[in-house]
């Protein structure tokens, strides 16, 4: 779209033009009804914003900055490239957690299946025989008979407690703050889910300080497409900051959050009057961190995952065969 713009194709046409071209019906069909509002004098962020299915509220928020700035094929040229950008390291992440993920999933069932199937069965064979369980034995036995016992109220406590997390994460407020920050904290993949989000804000927010943004409208902006409440409310306090007339560093200082080479740089940035530029230097770091972070996962966590599951698996057998062991070496 940014490109029919450029060439002096209006905003209707373009829409017209897209939703011509459009390979998803529910797509064409957004945009044919944006260009209806279009004629009838609706801006193109509130023709787009009443279409929250197909316009998400932050492609929403990204152009009216540049319909405010007149800038507006810059800002879809933004919308662009930050879309690809998250669809790029969504992908990376998919890819290097997915067998991870699949190694966990596989670990959990061969768990349940021998805790609540199999060591019962040795149990019963083993008492059957007289024989005596050493202390580590009759230790693995008693959480096999808790779980099979209590299989019904843990499984029942595990979903209250997801759909709790869940439905206190959809409501928003102080309860999704707190989640969002935990999230950060999560080893391995805390930093890398905090190094994408701030490579994100920072690359929105350089784009619209360099679109002509004043400063405490594009922290409004960024603000609503950050997706993260714990970084949201980083900006809001931020916006207050800077308007009792502190610098942006300043007031990204104070949060414990936010990397420190984060001010650091803004701080360059404002003494110099190029802060556009480097906030987009800074989402170029974070980017690369959170690709080394990507691959670090994939050459070290898996190999740890799967030697962790085969060493656990391998303690339980242990203590099962322990018995045996015993009574065979007391035979002879």
């Amino acid at each position: 779209m940014s490109a029919l713009l450029r060439a002096g194709v209006s905003p209707a046409g373009a829409i017209r033009l897209l939703a011509k071209e459009g390979s998803r019906p529910d797509l064409r069909k957004a945009l044919q009804a944006v260009g209806l509002q279009l004629d009838d004098g609706v801006s193109l962020s509130r023709a787009f914003g009443c279409h929250p299915r197909a316009f998400s509220g932050q492609f929403c928020s990204m152009v009216e900055a540049g319909e405010l700035t007149g800038q507006l094929d810059m800002a879809l040229d933004r919308l662009g490239a930050y879309y690809e950008r998250e669809s790029t390291f969504n992908s990376r992440v998919l890819g290097a957690l997915t067998y991870p993920l699949l190694i966990l999933t596989v670990a959990a069932v061969v768990l349940v299946v021998l805790f609540v199937f199999i060591l019962p069965t040795f149990h019963s064979m083993l008492t059957t025989l007289n024989i005596s369980f050493p202390p580590f034995t009759a230790a693995v036995f008693a959480v096999s008979f808790f779980i099979q016992k209590h299989a019904l109220l843990l499984t029942a406590v595990f979903l209250i407690v997801v759909v709790a997390v869940w439905l206190g994460y959809c409501t928003g407020g102080p309860v999704r703050t707190g989640l969002d920050r935990l999230f950060f904290r999560i080893p391995v993949v805390g930093s890398l889910v905090l190094y994408s989000a701030v490579s994100r804000m920072c690359y929105t927010l350089g784009g619209l300080i360099a679109s002509g943004v004043p400063i405490l409208t594009a922290l409004e902006i960024v603000e609503r497409m950050v997706g993260n409440q714990a970084l949201a409310s980083i900006l809001v306090r931020a916006r207050v900051d800077i308007s009792e007339g502190k610098p942006l560093a300043t007031a990204f200082r104070q949060e414990r959050l936010i990397p420190g080479i984060v001010s650091e740089m803004l701080a360059v940035g404002e003494a110099t009057g190029a802060l556009d530029s480097l906030l987009d230097r800074v989402a170029g770091y974070f980017d690369q961190e959170a690709d080394a972070r990507v691959a670090r996962i994939t050459t070290v966590l898996q190999p740890v995952l799967l030697v962790g599951v085969s060493g656990l698996v391998a303690v339980i057998l242990f203590a099962v065969l322990l018995p045996m062991f015993d009574t065979i070496w007391s035979i002879y």
